[in-house]
């Protein structure tokens, strides 16, 4: 198990409950490693690794919602209302980019959880997203010109 000067055993948490390395992610950013999300922006503003980053996020979290895990420490990063949709519309795009997909998604019962603030705020998501990803940057710049 990889271990991280100053932070100790984080890697098993990061499977389980997301909570604890949440306590620690501004430190862990700084270490380049990187949160997946929902960016939830217009999936053409997303380079390939996000884009397909973001379709592996979704199939994730299907895992936690069958299996009853918490997801309490990922409010404001992901909308599980919003997911078969999101899936839908990510997968659309990876097709215009002739990306291969090959795994459907459905979704599954969130009755058992409270969704009150799982929403993702949009424009601070795309803020974000073009200040930590320059070919993310690159792609928004020029379809924002192309429009201009």
């Amino acid at each position: 198990m990889e271990t991280l000067e100053g932070l100790g055993r984080i890697s098993t948490w990061l499977w389980f409950d997301s909570t604890p390395l949440l306590l620690f992610q501004d430190k862990l950013l700084q270490m380049g490693i990187e949160f997946m999300r929902m960016w939830m922006v217009n999936p053409v503003f997303l380079c390939n690794k996000h884009l397909l980053g973001e379709h592996g996020e979704i199939h994730k979290h299907r895992h936690n919602f069958i299996r009853g895990h918490s997801i309490e420490g990922r409010r404001g990063q992901i909308e599980p209302i919003s997911m078969a949709f999101r899936h839908d519309v990510l997968t659309s795009e990876m097709s215009r980019r002739r990306m291969n997909h090959q795994s459907p998604y459905s979704q599954p019962d969130l009755s058992m959880y409270d969704l009150t603030g799982f929403t993702v705020d949009k424009e601070a998501s795309l803020a974000e997203l073009v200040s930590r990803c320059q070919h993310c940057q690159k792609r928004h710049r020029r379809i924002i010109r192309a429009y201009r």
